[in-house]
């Protein structure tokens, strides 16, 4: 019999010795589930251990957990048995402390293949005519398996009793000790390890002018960052400190007094003009900056610190080197390899990094990009051969191989790579895949098997009546990003109704660059969206110059620039359009841009202040025809926009005053009401007096036009204006 009295937790006392986190995976009958979780509660309850109990497809609760960083947890038991969600699982590897437990819940192999996968919903690509439902994700299902039962560590236990989970927390299973000991491992002290202390002194001697410090989670990278930023405060050296969120600030860093958030450092830069701001700038996880901010805050620093995590749950952290560091010629490049809160070959960090394939990773070199390579007999076959380029749609159990081959390609060439994107690439059954493939050697590690490949998603499709409402801004159904944006941006009622193709991503090897690689997976692109009767294909990217000019080299247009950087890229968003069917073509023609008035201004546009931003962005507008005018300048009806800009947009609402009355009038017939509504208070606020009566002629007329689908709204800005004569004792004007 079995006492009441809390027991000696010895598989914890034996993990904590050993500085060890670890992974147990708990089979049941799908119907006894329930059973299983009430039979482990109890038993860790009466061993006197607390824990947290977390569903995967709580979606609430995950998404809160994933946004939090730095804090660490106790035993948790993970209920997957109604989907798995990778990222919440590298989230979860990267908290629990050593000597704790991650308990996952599963249904049996046989079961658990049948059963849809909830969590889909997160990551499953959202065609307007192709509805999205769950799907069964039998590829990644079919890698967690078999990497749970192959050489990764863990414990899978089945029909656990409360015996048997007695036996096993008292140590009295005998596979318990068959995990790899290495007991040179010490709990952390509040001092800096060897490691963190030659970095350290690199960092105090301060020879270069930057530095990036990488590490896997859990490498001390945040305390060596606070030891460091304690060193400036005490010795008074200038410091500034920034991070993507002020939530990121670790609990031992006491820097909250020197935090400045991004965007207030990057207006500090351009207030200072050419002069310091400060000795030192450390910025916490700079993967998660826009490379754009990063490049602007280098000059007004001696020395600057950038810190990522690689491998972990918010993506690979391989941007900064694709994008950014690479293009650096003077800094120095620092990297934690020993971990801290948990030790070498720690269970769950292996398993972690088998399931995420980033065991599988290599670091980017640095590499020239300007210059095209040699190439030997076996890559000038891949170049000249068309037929090399092969096509998949939808993986099976049989492609495990091909789909973590082109999954670790993408994730070396692009500079963002999530636990989503492994998931959308294994088993959303939407995604196209053109690709060649390396057979240089027969020893080539999986990530080097493709040479060169563009990851495409099927958008639009959407019904009359769905088009329409996304047009007038009722709707804003996930997904669909181009056919969306041009509905909302562009005034493009009919592109959410057409299909298309997106190049989501595509990318050839650094060392088969500038061969025309990239430009023949276009064109079988191309074949194959005339074969299935596309409407048209579409890309969507940061504003670069040259990238502009790749795409237009191969027949896409230009049909849409935002009006304001991307949060994750810091550049303008631009979309590119190759229409095939005749409606696509009519419609594209409309929406083009004109790219030899545009380039200037956007070539240019990074550079910008943003207390002139405003006018280069009117001074942009202004070259587009009438009604795209009004519709963009639709998007720049802000209430602290006009309150920053007043004196700008003043002269540009009096050069144009009959298209700003109709754009008033214009975004009440149909759509967007609050954006009428500001630019209607604005527009009385600052711009209509006694002297200018004209304007009122032309507001009135906008808002007297016949408005079948949105009369209370009409009716409700009339109401304003009226209320706005009879305030300013106007009343010889009447509406």
């Amino acid at each position: 019999m079995i006492p009441s009295t809390p027991f000696s937790f010895d598989i914890g006392q034996k993990l904590s010795l050993l500085g060890y986190r670890l992974p147990v995976f708990v089979h049941s009958e799908i119907n006894q589930v329930t059973s299983t979780y009430n039979t482990l509660a109890k038993t860790l309850t009466d061993f006197g251990q607390t824990f947290c109990f977390i569903d995967a497809v709580d979606f609430k609760l995950t998404d809160k957990i994933n946004k939090t960083l730095g804090a660490e947890s106790g035993h948790i038991i993970l209920d997957v048995t109604q989907g798995f969600d990778l990222k919440l699982f590298m989230t979860l590897a990267g908290k629990i402390k050593a000597g704790h437990i991650l308990f996952c819940l599963l249904p049996k192999l046989s079961d658990y293949l049948k059963e849809i996968d909830k969590t889909s919903l997160n990551w499953i690509s959202h065609a307007y005519d192709k509805p999205p439902l769950p799907v069964t994700s039998n590829l990644f299902k079919q890698h967690f398996y078999k990497t749970i039962t192959g050489n990764s560590p863990g414990f899978i236990l089945s029909n656990q009793t409360e015996q048997a989970w007695h036996d096993f927390f008292s140590l009295k299973s005998t596979f318990i000790n068959n995990i790899h000991t290495n007991n040179n491992w010490l709990p952390p002290t509040g001092k800096l390890n060897s490691e963190q202390e030659c970095i350290f002194g690199s960092l105090c001697t301060a020879k270069s002018s930057l530095y990036l410090i990488s590490a896997m989670r859990g490498r001390g990278k945040s305390f060596l960052i606070a030891r460091f930023f304690e060193h400036l405060v005490s010795n008074s050296i200038s410091v500034k400190y920034t991070a993507p969120k002020k939530s990121l600030l670790q609990t031992n860093f006491d820097s909250i007094a020197y935090f400045i958030a991004p965007d207030q450092l990057s207006l500090l830069c351009e207030q200072q003009n050419s002069q310091k701001i400060a000795k030192w700038l450390i910025v916490d996880e700079a993967a998660m900056m826009p490379i754009a901010k990063l490049k602007k805050w280098l000059p007004y620093f001696e020395h600057v610190v950038l810190t990522t995590t690689l491998e972990g749950y918010e993506g690979t952290g391989h941007g900064l080197r694709l994008k950014f560091i690479n293009q650096q010629s003077h800094i120095e490049l620092l990297h934690l390899t020993t971990p801290i809160r948990f030790n070498h070959n720690d269970p769950l960090e292996l398993l972690a990094a088998d399931l995420y394939l980033a065991n599988m990773h290599s670091l980017p070199s640095t590499y020239s990009i300007n210059q095209p390579s040699k190439l030997d007999d076996t890559h000038s076959i891949l170049v000249t051969n068309k037929a090399s380029i092969e096509y998949k749609q939808g993986f099976k159990c049989d492609d495990l191989i091909l789909a973590k081959s082109l999954y670790l390609f993408f994730a070396k060439i692009h500079y963002q790579t999530s636990p989503n994107d492994l998931r959308r690439l294994f088993d959303d059954p939407s995604q196209h895949f053109f690709y060649i493939e390396n057979n240089s050697s027969a020893s080539l590690s999986l990530e080097d098997k493709v040479a060169a490949a563009a990851w495409v998603i099927h958008e639009g499709g959407a019904s009359y009546d769905l088009a329409n409402a996304i047009w007038m801004g009722t709707r804003r159904p996930q997904g669909n990003l181009v056919a969306q944006s041009l509905a909302i941006h562009a005034d493009s009622m009919i592109m959410p109704t057409l299909i298309g193709l997106r190049i989501s991503r595509i990318g050839v090897s650094h060392n088969l660059r500038r061969h025309k690689i990239a430009s023949n997976l276009i064109e079988s692109i191309k074949i194959f969206a005339y074969k299935k009767e596309y409407d048209y294909l579409s890309v969507s990217f940061g504003y670069e110059p040259h990238l502009v000019a790749f795409w237009a080299y191969h027949e896409f247009k230009l049909v849409h620039v935002s009006h304001k950087a991307d949060a994750s890229s810091g550049q303008l968003s631009c979309m590119m359009i190759f229409p095939i069917s005749t409606p696509a073509k009519n419609e594209t023609n409309k929406l083009a841009l004109d790219l030899s008035k545009l380039q200037s201004l956007l070539t240019h546009f990074s550079e910008i202040a943003p207390s002139t931003s405003l006018g280069i962005r009117s001074a942009l507008l202004n070259t587009l025809t009438s009604n795209k005018y009004i519709t963009s300048l639709e998007r720049l009806i802000e209430k602290s926009a006009f309150k920053k800009h007043k004196d700008v947009l003043q002269n540009l609402c009096f050069d144009n005053r009959p298209i700003f009355a109709s754009l008033i009038g214009f975004a009440c017939h149909g759509r967007s009401f609050e954006a009428s509504r500001i630019a209607l208070s604005i527009f009385l606020e600052h711009l209509i007096s006694d002297d200018n009566l004209d304007l009122y002629n032309s507001l009135n007329e906008a808002l007297s036009q016949p408005n079948p689908i949105n009369k209370d709204q009409t009716r409700y800005l009339k109401d304003i204006l009226k209320q706005h004569l009879k305030n300013k004792n106007l009343l010889h004007f009447k509406i």
